[in-house]
């Protein structure tokens, strides 16, 4: 994969596990967003899984020997579809568009990931 594909790889990794680990650890800023949100502590876990098991799915497909891509790209996908989810969620809840923005920006980074895998070879 080009250096340009490993940079947005590695954002896209730390953005998730960041977001996924302080949603693990029950942080209260997040604790309090998701709840304003509507979205219950079990939820909230899963999601928090969803984004720690995407970062290590689109390190796996970094660090592959080019058989493991594919792995990075469905992780990729993964954050693509978690991300829809929390745009929907901000939504219902008559949020300003600033509050999504950190969803759009993964969504655009998981986007540019994919056509790496596919493309960047």
């Amino acid at each position: 994969m080009a250096v340009l594909g490993w940079i947005v790889g590695l954002l896209l990794i730390a953005m998730m596990a960041m977001t996924g680990v302080m949603k693990l650890i029950g942080h209260d800023m997040v604790k309090a967003n998701m709840a304003r949100l509507g979205v219950s502590d079990g939820l909230t876990k899963f999601i928090g899984v969803a984004e720690v098991a995407a970062a290590i799915g689109v390190l796996i497909g970094l660090l592959g020997d080019g058989d493991n891509e594919w792995i990075g790209f469905l992780a990729a996908l993964g954050v693509i579809a978690l991300m829809v989810g929390a745009i929907v969620y901000h939504n219902r809840a008559d949020d300003e568009p600033k509050e999504s923005a950190p969803a759009a920006m993964a969504i655009a980074l998981a986007m540019l990931y994919t056509i790496f895998a596919i493309f960047g070879s």
